[in-house]
């Protein structure tokens, strides 16, 4: 079997959500896809998002508009 050790990790799914989630930043899962109703996901002090489902949708929360 070939060495693998030069090759990059493949980066997870949600990688760049968790990454913001880390930092602060508020994100929002998909309720379930009939009703498209996007839920603010708890505070990161009590609460850690299911990022590891495969069936859930995660997005960063958009800016309200004023």
């Amino acid at each position: 079997m070939a060495c693998q050790c030069n090759q990059k990790p493949t980066p997870h799914k949600h990688a760049k959500l968790i990454k913001a989630w880390a930092d602060g930043v508020e994100i929002q899962y998909l309720e379930t896809e009939s009703s498209n109703i996007w839920r603010d996901c708890f505070p990161k002090e009590t609460h850690t998002p299911l990022f590891a489902s495969s069936t859930t949708k995660f997005r960063i929360k958009p800016k309200a508009l004023k």
